[in-house]
């Protein structure tokens, strides 16, 4: 379940409230049109994950942000979709 944050301590995925978009911490992109995941801090719009696990803000409904998550987007496989879905359970 996502919960409201107000420090990245300790974080690896960070949600945003209103666009409903994930992003990973640890390879933000740091360009001025990067993914500014101190604003959503800041602003209150940042959410952590319970678990803190990228498959945990997907089953939540947040899509991957398309800048620090570019390659889980190109390397999405079969499998990880079919793990996403619960097959295999």
């Amino acid at each position: 379940m996502a919960v409201p944050i107000t420090s990245l301590r300790g974080r690896h995925y960070v949600g945003d409230l209103e666009t409903k978009i994930v992003h990973d911490v640890i390879h933000e992109d740091p360009t001025p049109e990067g993914c500014k995941i101190w604003e959503l801090v800041r602003s209150g719009r940042a959410v952590g994950f319970e678990s803190d696990r990228l498959q945990q803000a997907l089953r939540e409904g947040y899509t991957p942000c398309p800048k620090c998550l570019y390659n889980y987007q190109l390397r999405r496989p079969a499998f990880t979709q079919r793990f996403l879905k619960g097959v295999g359970e």
